[in-house]
């Protein structure tokens, strides 16, 4: 079974898996724009209901293939769907800065790429990297379900930008702390070991390296001023500055890993990025 017949599938067959209610509404498929890229979205349109969850079925397809059966996949699709978000998302109130604050957070994605999503969203940026903000309006166990703060969304909180942020990165380490941890790595790097940073969920977890403090903690952790290499939207590698002094071959590690181990979607950056210690600042490595 390709793409299209799953997705001609999960479209006939979706409804009887759902409850009764969901008899005469609609499923629709279409392209979804997101940070990273978009994806192909389906959803059962409730004409009751302005904000109603959407299910990636590119995700689901690859589930699919990796073995899970017919019935897994589509009990695990209407259960998602059938998530009802809280109810101060109901139209109006979603324009509320004070209730919505405390659900922001902070996607990171390659500028290039997402120049589409970008136009439409208050956004930061940083050498080849962008900052998004995000409000999460509903979850289900692990799965989290969020919609980015449009330009019409951000004129009505009547904030500046920097507030935006200052509070969207404040919330997401209260929400999806930073995790500063290891991996196995080449025998010569710091007794086998790759160190890098995330967040609490290990998803899109690149951002945490702008969390309040982040850059200064992994200093600290460190020893060291260090190397920030972007190897996806999910996290940063972090290496000591005194014991990888062959740049060229820093940025051919990372151009091999951005072009033979990351799907489009999970890509974030061609740059090196270092931290100073004495100048407490972020920068782009140069040639």
């Amino acid at each position: 079974m390709d793409f299209i017949e799953f997705i001609a599938m999960v479209k006939n067959e979706i409804k009887e898996y759902l409850p009764k209610e969901y008899a005469d509404k609609t499923v629709d498929v279409k392209k979804i724009a997101k940070v990273g890229g978009g994806y192909v979205g389906l959803s059962v349109i409730d004409e009751g209901q302005p904000i109603v969850p959407t299910v990636d079925m590119e995700t689901f397809f690859e589930v699919y293939q990796d073995g899970a059966t017919k019935e897994e996949i589509m009990e695990r699709i209407a259960e998602l769907l059938m998530v009802k978000p809280p109810a101060l998302f109901d139209g109006a109130d979603a324009s509320k800065y004070e209730l919505i604050k405390s659900k922001l957070f902070v996607r990171l994605c390659n500028v290039s790429q997402n120049q589409g999503i970008l136009k439409d969203v208050p956004h930061r940026i940083f050498g080849d990297i962008a900052a998004v903000c995000y409000i999460v309006f509903s979850s289900a166990g692990n799965d989290y379900f969020s919609t980015p703060i449009t330009n019409e969304l951000f004129r009505r909180y009547g904030i500046t930008e920097e507030q935006l942020f200052e509070d969207a990165y404040a919330n997401a380490d209260r929400m999806f702390p930073k995790i500063i941890d290891k991996v196995p790595g080449p025998a010569d790097k710091d007794g086998g070991y790759v160190y890098y940073i995330t967040n609490s969920r290990k998803y899109y977890g690149s951002s945490a390296m702008f969390y309040p403090g982040a850059l200064e903690a992994i200093a600290e952790f460190m020893g060291d001023d260090y190397y920030l290499i972007p190897s996806s939207v999910h996290e940063m590698a972090l290496l000591p500055k005194s014991k990888n002094k062959d740049i060229p071959m820093l940025r051919q590690i990372l151009g091999e890993l951005n072009e033979e181990n990351l799907q489009k979607k999970d890509y974030l950056s061609d740059n090196l990025f270092v931290y100073s210690r004495e100048n407490k600042e972020l920068s782009v490595v140069k040639d």
